[in-house]
């Protein structure tokens, strides 16, 4: 978190930053909030004038480190094989359940072809909310296509008119946890819905699996005071993904697995918020299918012209790679330098 904001900044640039260190461990007079620093550009070697962003002074101070505690890839690994072990269990081809959804209180909503939307009661966030599960598959299109046709934000904002606003505001790790502000649009005289809620990915690239995991943040954790919104903190998903034996992330043929429980913040009676899921969910993955087949061609396109087509999970791949290179390679001086600021600031 905080080593990603100091590979920017040189070593000898550290001490006309807006604070103060001491001792090597304390910093003090931490109010620099849009004030001016000299930002030093590590790529290109140059010098400019920037602003302190909010958010990596928010993290700086440790205002993120609780968001993600426990986030760790021994939980996503968890739950990764649990979901696939739910995808492998169920047979798409018929409308029943099996006993152990139909034991683990889940009830049939939809069915159709490639398609089964499940739901159950559960407690939430001291509240008796409607659970929803979707397990499907797709012959054609990729796993790299189906994700990022949802998760890369700028894509799914050109395609999806329930959305008005879908923006990153934090992320570590090379985007692997990240907090997203996301507004959705809700039917007249309803006022649209705010979520502001972490995101972590994991992918397994042994197996060609990926999880997606998303959990609403509240005013504590993170807040947000936009009095034209209803804010909704109720809300926990998890997507996963994994390809069909044989293929890879680039190639089609995937089962999913998306899970999710979403309070809406509205008296909704229950018989239309069900007609509601019925048509909106099959509507909603066909719109990510149509998506996902276009975002394809935009990338076969890009490469017929010599250029790559960066989306959200390319790039995460691509920065995996890069910081496996650095854990295995040797230490330059720089690195040293940034990695002595980490642990003083973190002593503090």
């Amino acid at each position: 978190m905080i080593g990603r904001f100091l590979k920017k900044i040189s070593f000898s640039r550290l001490r006309v930053l807006p604070f103060i260190i001491k001792d090597g461990k304390k910093l003090h007079h931490l109010i620099p909030i849009n004030k001016k620093y000299n930002h030093y550009d590590y790529n290109n070697n140059n010098k400019r004038i920037k602003y302190f962003p909010r958010s990596y002074l928010y993290a700086l101070v440790g205002g993120f480190s609780g968001i993600f505690v426990n986030d760790d890839d021994k939980m996503l690994t968890e739950m990764l094989n649990e979901n696939v072990k739910y995808i492998h269990s169920n047979d798409l081809a018929i409308k029943n359940l099996n006993e152990e959804q139909k034991k683990d209180g889940w009830e049939l909503l939809h069915y159709q072809h490639g398609l089964k939307v499940l739901r159950r009661k559960r407690n939430f966030g001291g509240k008796e909310l409607w659970e929803y599960r979707c397990i499907g598959k797709y012959d054609d299109i990729s796993l790299c296509d189906f994700v990022d046709a949802q998760f890369d934000l700028n894509y799914r904002l050109s395609w999806d008119p329930n959305v008005s606003c879908l923006k990153q505001i934090y992320n570590e790790e090379y985007g692997k946890k990240a907090i997203v502000k996301w507004i959705a649009k809700f039917p007249w005289p309803m006022s649209s819905r705010l979520y502001i809620y972490k995101r972590l990915i994991m992918v397994d690239e042994e197996n060609f699996k990926v999880i997606l995991f998303s959990k609403g943040l509240n005013q504590t954790e993170y807040e947000d005071n936009d009095k034209n919104l209803v804010r909704v903190s109720n809300y926990i998903s998890t997507m996963v993904v994994e390809c069909i034996p044989g293929k890879g992330f680039f190639d089609n043929g995937i089962n999913y697995i998306l899970t999710y429980i979403d309070d809406p913040e509205a008296e909704i009676p229950n018989h239309l918020y069900d007609y509601i899921v019925k048509r909106s969910g099959p509507t909603f993955m066909d719109n990510v299918f149509n998506a996902a087949k276009k975002l394809h061609e935009n990338r076969v396109k890009k490469k017929l012209n010599g250029e790559n087509y960066k989306s959200l999970f390319t790039e995460f791949l691509n920065e995996k790679k890069e910081a496996a290179k650095l854990v295995k390679g040797e230490k330059d001086d720089d690195e040293i330098e940034r990695e002595w600021i980490m642990d003083n600031l973190i002593k503090f």
